[in-house]
């Protein structure tokens, strides 16, 4: 599994022949297409093609705002993705943009004690830490950690 894309908590299949779907049309849902595209752009990154694993976040996440507005949880996810390749890519500024939205997105739409948010908060901390803002980074870890004790199972 791709350290790239499981530090922001977001799991994507496998590439395989995305790029053939793609071209073929055989994804004709714009749900199975940006999944496709994700899955796409995972491929990407994982060999290192940055430039190339953005186009295609950007383009899942625009086909996911048209079939679900803004608001949806599956923006927040492709929001998450494009922070993380950004985080990757050194693009701190842009990658805090992208995690503050999804995480404002997930806030909304599930709560904020749902581990969705824990995951994305702990995404924007490492954003705060490549930065040097340990402080920051320390608290959204805090904050994080009590949602995941909190969803924790009781014994």
């Amino acid at each position: 599994q791709s350290r790239f894309f499981t530090y922001a908590g977001v799991l994507i299949s496998g590439a395989g022949s995305v790029a053939g779907q793609l071209r073929s049309g055989v994804a004709t849902l714009p749900f199975e297409q940006s999944d496709n595209l994700r899955a796409l752009a995972r491929s990407y990154a994982d060999s290192g093609n940055y430039a190339k694993a953005e186009v295609s976040l950007r383009e899942a996440l625009e086909l996911q705002v048209k079939q679900f507005g803004q608001e949806h949880p599956a923006v927040s996810d492709s929001l998450a993705n494009l922070a993380t390749l950004y985080l990757a890519m050194g693009r701190l500024e842009e990658a805090n943009q992208m995690y503050q939205r999804a995480l404002a997105i997930r806030e909304k739409t599930l709560g904020a004690d749902d581990p969705n948010v824990a995951r994305l908060l702990s995404g924007l901390a490492a954003v705060f830490d490549a930065q040097g803002d340990y402080k920051a980074a320390q608290v959204l870890r805090q904050r994080a950690d009590a949602i995941y004790r909190h969803a924790a199972p009781k014994q």
